[in-house]
C-alpha cells in the first residue's frame, strides 16, 4: 500500500499569522502556539492535583479531539491525500 503525501508547502500555504491580533490560522481554523515547558508544567500540576489516571484521560481526550478535528479538516481539504498525518505531525505534542 502506497500513501500519497502532499508536499509540506501545501500546509505552509494554509498557515497565516496575524500580528495585530496575535491570531494564528491554519486554513479557517485558529491554532495555538505554546511552549512545551508550559504544557509540561500543566501535566505535572494535573498529576499532582487529580492523579495520573485522570490526567491521562484528560490529555487523551484533548489529543483525540485534536485528531478528529485534523481528520475532518483533511477530509474536507485534501480527501485524496494522507493530509492528516502531516497536519498531526505539525500540531502534535508529545509528553515524555
Amino acid at each position: 500500500m502506497s500513501y500519497k503525501y502532499p508536499p509540506d508547502s501545501d500546509l505552509r500555504r494554509l498557515l497565516r499569522f496575524e500580528p495585530n491580533s496575535g491570531a494564528i490560522w491554519l486554513g479557517e481554523r485558529r491554532m495555538l502556539l505554546t511552549h512545551t515547558l508550559g504544557l509540561t508544567a500543566l501535566r505535572r500540576d494535573l498529576v499532582s492535583s487529580v492523579g495520573i489516571e485522570h490526567t491521562r484521560r484528560l490529555l487523551t481526550r484533548m489529543g483525540y479531539a485534536s485528531g478528529v478535528s485534523d481528520a475532518e479538516y483533511a477530509k474536507k481539504n485534501a480527501p485524496e491525500c494522507i493530509f492528516s498525518r502531516l497536519l498531526h505531525g505539525w500540531s502534535a505534542t508529545s509528553y515524555a
